[in-house]
């Protein structure tokens, strides 16, 4: 659950250090019933969640989720503050982080709470190498990027959560629409259909 002072719409952030650990234990490391092959390639990401209170719209649709590639740039002092504000965060600089809306994820059921952070991580991908190999850096680390949605939603969420935690058709969706959830059906229609905004 988001700490309480988030609960209603401000201007506030602050770490999700335990979401970070529970989706790791639950969605990307091997053991657990929920465990989803289709993140296992970040189990060597370096993944941080937070939380804020600020609302946020896309167009006219609300944005519960935000899956994001932490980019330091800019002109030194501007670079300097955002370091100093990861830091502050998150203790360190983190390669790729997943913002959460607070006050829809505190009333979400346990199903659409689900629907939600696994929207956000099929967005992530390691990028192929140019004989198509997972890309890897000087340092050996994983090289990241995000991906758009399958059609309007991923075809994971869909089979993982059914019709209703989804929009947007393709005889992909509809196949998967036919079967019963994986897991459960996640009870806000809206949900993960707000759970967008990857940010490159």
């Amino acid at each position: 659950m988001p700490p309480e002072n988030l609960w209603q719409p401000g201007q506030q952030i602050e770490p999700a250090g335990e979401v970070t650990d529970w989706v790791k234990e639950n969605f990307i490391l091997e053991g657990s019933p929920l465990t989803n092959e289709d993140h296992a390639h970040l189990r060597a990401a370096d993944l941080h969640f937070l939380y804020t209170n600020v609302p946020y719209t896309d167009g006219d649709v609300p944005v519960v989720g935000m899956a994001e590639l932490v980019k330091v740039g800019g002109k030194p002092w501007a670079q300097a503050e955002r370091v100093d504000q990861l830091c502050l965060l998150h203790g360190k600089i983190p390669k790729m982080r997943v913002w959460l809306y607070a006050p829809f994820m505190a009333v979400a059921d346990p199903w659409t709470f689900c629907a939600v952070i696994e929207h956000e991580l099929y967005h992530y991908f390691q990028k192929p190498d140019k004989e198509g190999q997972p890309k890897f850096d000087p340092e050996g680390l994983p090289v990241w990027g995000t991906r758009a949605h399958d059609v309007e939603e991923f075809i994971g969420v869909m089979a993982r959560y059914g019709v209703d935690a989804c929009r947007g058709r393709s005889r992909e969706f509809v196949e998967a629409a036919m079967r019963p959830p994986l897991i459960a059906p996640a009870q806000t229609p809206f949900s993960v259909a707000c759970a967008c905004g990857a940010r490159l």
